[in-house]
């Protein structure tokens, strides 16, 4: 029986696969199948271990740590029940290099202390030069809008004739109440002069 050359290289192929799934180790995982495939996505993105990963949130570098890797690594801050299923592992003393990568990163990630604001931090700081851009033009039209409203002398007169309201209704409304308190002379005529006052500004408001 004759055998190809495309036969040969085949077979070789699928028994050099087999081999290579029989070599690999079996690891623990503890995480969910789509949440540890999604970091391990992460994680080669990212390129460093999980020790030099959590040494560089510790210590702030984002040399090391840039902020587009920070902000995809916030999707995966360990949750309330990923926590206690890595302390009961540590706690019935397994070797943590029995777990698979992703559980690795996972234990040392765990262990950092108020890690959702030290993450946030790095983030804002990594992303703070760029807010500065895009806020810049909108501080400007403040600033210029604020400049030419305090140098506007309409706005001025329109402030004079409130504060002169102001102050004419304060002491008209201060007449009406003590004449009827003390029954002053001339309440008859302060409240005459009020009630033709408000009788002629709501004729001109109304034509």
């Amino acid at each position: 029986m004759f055998k190809t050359k495309a036969q040969g290289p085949a077979i070789d192929l699928i028994m050099s696969k087999t081999k290579v799934i029989q070599k690999g180790p079996n690891k623990v995982a503890l995480l969910d199948a789509n949440r540890a495939k999604n970091m391990a996505i992460t994680l080669r993105k990212v390129g460093k271990a999980p020790e030099e990963i959590c040494k560089a949130i510790q210590l702030f570098d984002l040399r090391t740590l840039s902020v587009d890797y920070v902000e995809c690594l916030m999707r995966f801050l360990p949750t309330e029940s990923e926590v206690k299923i890595m302390r009961q592992y540590e706690k019935e003393r397994k070797p943590v290099e029995a777990l698979t990568d992703e559980d690795r990163f996972m234990m040392h990630f765990s262990k950092i202390e108020r890690l959702m604001q030290k993450m946030t931090i790095m983030a804002f700081i990594g992303n703070f030069c760029e807010s500065v851009q895009m806020l810049t033009p909108q501080l400007h039209a403040v600033i210029a809008a604020s400049v030419s409203i305090k140098s506007s002398q309409k706005l001025k007169k329109i402030l004079e004739v409130s504060d002169s309201l102001q102050k004419f209704y304060a002491s008209e409304i201060s007449c009406a109440e003590q004449c009827v308190e003390n029954i002053v002379p001339g309440c008859l005529l302060c409240c005459s002069n009020m009630l033709f006052f408000f009788r002629s500004s709501w004729r001109s408001e109304t034509t």
